[in-house]
């Protein structure tokens, strides 16, 4: 098996619609190969983390540097490879690559948490991107890209393997990378880094604010922030389902979302399983909104 323990492991269908609205959700080592042969896509976050939730603040260790490249022909990509510095990964996609430069050292004891995911976002943007004309949107710290031997089954008739293609034992410092890459200081705002300080700060806390926030019911919090600027002012309601769930409303509009009968949200697009989940989704580069909010709305749990 490619991955290893210390990555986590999720898992989308590749072609089904409606199991699509179940949106990516974390699955174990013993399940990659049942999810797979039913059509599911097989991925893995590209740095260690400490749980299951996509967060650059879950990440306790930075391992590689890696671009997605998918809109030009693999022979054009083979050769600007070739011309590179050796990545220590190249694995291949139905559409392109996803190359992999492996880290040297450990650049959140070096530089502490905040500058560490800045310079490491600014390297992939700015440096790997433009050199391999690769996906722009695709440079965050805590990225899921699709694991190897797996098949992609978008096309049911036709499913490719995604497979590693080569492999060397070679890493990186950030600097190497910024000089081999065209971008020899690393550009990032400090007011990005104080942010993210302070929000793993908080997270630090885990079995305060934010466990008590989680205990809470999904759909009175839900109710007490609809309306407020935390959620763009949207409101929103709930409708029974026939099967004992609960659908959730936005400004009067049906939503793929809803109350799963434990209480918890479902949800295709990170939008669970708690309400401060469905916050963060308004906010997607930051949980300092959602602290916010839970100051605000329920201040008894501080």
């Amino acid at each position: 098996m490619a991955v290893k323990n210390n990555f986590q492991l999720y898992t989308r269908h590749d072609s089904d619609q409606e199991l699509q609205l179940n949106g990516t959700k974390p699955i174990n080592y013993s399940e990659l190969d049942y999810y797979n042969s039913m059509g599911y896509a097989i991925y893995m976050t590209v740095n260690r983390m400490k749980n299951q939730i996509r967060d650059k603040n879950n990440i306790y260790h930075l391992d590689y540097f890696y671009v997605d490249v998918d809109k030009r022909p693999k022979i054009e990509t083979l050769q600007i490879i070739a011309m590179s510095i050796p990545p220590s990964r190249v694995v291949e996609t139905k559409n392109g690559f996803h190359i992999y430069y492996k880290i040297k050292g450990n650049m959140i004891e070096e530089l502490g948490y905040g500058k560490a995911i800045c310079v490491y976002e600014d390297i992939i943007q700015n440096s790997l991107i433009p050199y391999f004309k690769a996906d722009k949107s695709v440079y965050d710290a805590a990225r899921i890209l699709r694991a190897w031997p797996y098949y992609h089954c978008k096309d049911i008739n036709n499913p490719f393997k995604v497979d590693m293609i080569c492999e060397e034992q070679v890493s990186y410092t950030y600097q190497e990378i910024c000089d081999s890459f065209g971008r020899y200081t690393p550009q990032f705002r400090i007011e990005d880094i104080l942010e993210i300080e302070r929000e793993v700060k908080e997270i630090a806390k885990g079995d305060t604010i934010w466990d008590k926030a989680k205990e809470l019911n999904n759909i009175v919090a839900l109710k007490k922030i609809s309306g407020s600027e935390y959620v763009n002012r949207d409101t929103f309601s709930f409708k029974k389902n026939s099967d004992g769930t609960q659908q959730i409303f936005v400004n009067n509009k049906i939503t793929g979302c809803w109350i799963n009968k434990d209480g918890t949200i479902g949800s295709k697009d990170k939008g669970g399983p708690y309400w401060t989940n469905w916050v963060k989704w308004y906010h997607p580069n930051s949980w300092t909104p959602v602290l916010k909010a839970i100051h605000e709305f329920f201040p008894e749990l501080k």
